[in-house]
């Protein structure tokens, strides 16, 4: 006869085994989960940083439209003070409307706390109407940079690092620097 049946009671505690079961089975849980919520966190900052930059690209064509097509001049480095030319934020902070945008949710280098911007402006653009000559015939719009990231910040560890861009067609797009730096120059 079941001992249950006898005292009218049913069992009412877990064994120290089977606690230290479930215990092992909610760590392997979160240990197979923990690096999906890491990607997807990461992810999501890389897209947020994309937007951002398709947002200040949105500003730039405003801008531009409002002043005869020109590309602003700006500071290349501001804290570096290297000229009198005002930050890419300061030129384009009313047409770009929300100042968060000029912040990269992976900016851990303080990017925007000293420059304004966690993003870079292609300083050559400066003072352009409409690109001319050689660079842009080779390169094309699709493959000049406008707007991107100061460092390589959107890769998990361990994988090469890259950066998100947006490009002078309006197209946003990760790559590594250096990459786009040869593209650039091997006009």
């Amino acid at each position: 006869m079941d001992r249950s049946s006898i005292t009218g009671r049913g069992r009412t505690a877990f064994t120290l085994v089977e606690l230290l079961v479930v215990v092992v089975i909610i760590g392997v849980l979160a240990g197979l989960i923990m690096p999906a919520v890491v990607w997807v966190r990461r992810s999501a900052r890389s897209t947020e940083c994309k937007n951002n930059l398709h947002q200040l690209y949105i500003a730039l064509e405003v801008y531009r439209n409002a002043g005869d097509g020109y590309y602003p001049y700006a500071a290349l480095l501001p804290s570096a003070k290297l000229n009198n030319l005002p930050r890419i934020r300061d030129v384009l902070e009313k047409d770009a409307g929300n100042p968060k945008v000029f912040k990269c949710p992976a900016d851990t280098k303080g990017y925007y706390d000293s420059e304004g911007s966690s993003y870079e402006y292609n300083t050559r653009l400066g003072g352009e109407r409409v690109l001319r000559g050689r660079f842009a015939e080779i390169l094309g719009t699709t493959r000049i940079p406008v707007f991107y990231d100061y460092e390589d910040v959107h890769a998990p560890k361990g994988k090469p690092t890259s950066r998100n861009f947006v490009y002078l067609d309006g197209h946003v797009g990760s790559s590594r620097y250096a990459e786009v730096v040869e593209e650039e120059e091997g006009e």
